[in-house]
């Protein structure tokens, strides 16, 4: 029996998503293309005056906050256009865990100081259709979305990725979920949950529970993208004070 603090989403934020992502590609990336030109500008300025400046001066601080308000710009724009180009990606046979393992270790390099995060990466895992580079985004992002909600309690982030055989008994909890054989990559962390009231929404675009400079809401809104093309199934579950889980079941290509 689902319990008042614990719910499973799966797909349900997915009917908000634009049912032909290609339709809005190109109005995206147009206008991803009109933004980075402003945000170029905008940091180029900032940075000449920058370097004409004191750095004791009363408006040095303020145009060091106007370049890392360009770079979180910048952040916001590169992930909108990843999230216009879903669907216009040809996916290729390929073995994913390599592809899970080294976006893993990159995003724990990148951090300062680094964190740990445990890996239980099957490397017999066969082979799917997939694009290399929606893979790593999508592990890093669900990294990050961990990293967040772990980094003040020093709780354990975990990343697996393993073959599963989905059941009919299974795939009945699970929208979306149909009966066959998946490779099940999987983020858990045991930090601080999310508030069942919001847990419904954490896929929508734009949708952000942190208030730091730079989050857009469009971190599992891209997951999610990427996830349905790759014909996949994502599915969150989360406990207030006992952590969140993700999993992501891609179809194994017979």
């Amino acid at each position: 029996m689902e319990r008042p603090d614990q719910r499973n989403v799966q797909n349900d934020a997915q009917g908000r998503l634009p049912q032909d992502l290609s339709s809005i590609g190109l109005i995206i990336n147009s206008i991803v293309h009109s933004f980075n030109n402003a945000i170029g500008l905008i940091r180029g300025y900032a940075d000449l005056s920058l370097r004409a400046t004191d750095p004791e001066s009363r408006i040095y601080p303020y145009l060091k906050n106007i370049i890392n308000g360009t770079d979180a710009m910048k952040e916001l724009s590169e992930k909108m256009r990843v999230f216009g180009q879903q669907a216009k990606k040809d996916l290729q046979l390929m073995k994913i865990h390599p592809i899970v393992e080294e976006a893993v270790n990159a995003f724990t390099r990148s951090l300062a100081p680094p964190v740990q995060i445990r890996q239980d990466i099957d490397a017999h895992c066969g082979e799917i259709l997939a694009d290399a580079d929606q893979i790593r985004q999508a592990v890093i992002n669900l990294c990050d979305n961990a990293h967040h909600a772990t980094r003040d309690n020093g709780s354990e982030i975990k990343v697996s990725l393993k073959e599963v055989d989905v059941d009919a008994s299974f795939a009945g909890t699970h929208k979306d979920l149909k009966e066959g054989r998946y490779q099940k990559l999987t983020v858990r962390d045991t930090g601080s949950g999310i508030d069942p009231g919001i847990l419904s929404r954490i896929f929508e675009p734009f949708f952000t529970t942190k208030n730091e400079e730079g989050h857009s809401g469009l971190g599992l809104t891209v997951v999610q993208a990427i996830v349905k093309n790759h014909k996949g199934v994502i599915s969150a579950e989360s406990k207030l004070g006992d952590g969140t889980r993700f999993d992501i079941f891609f179809p194994v290509e017979n």
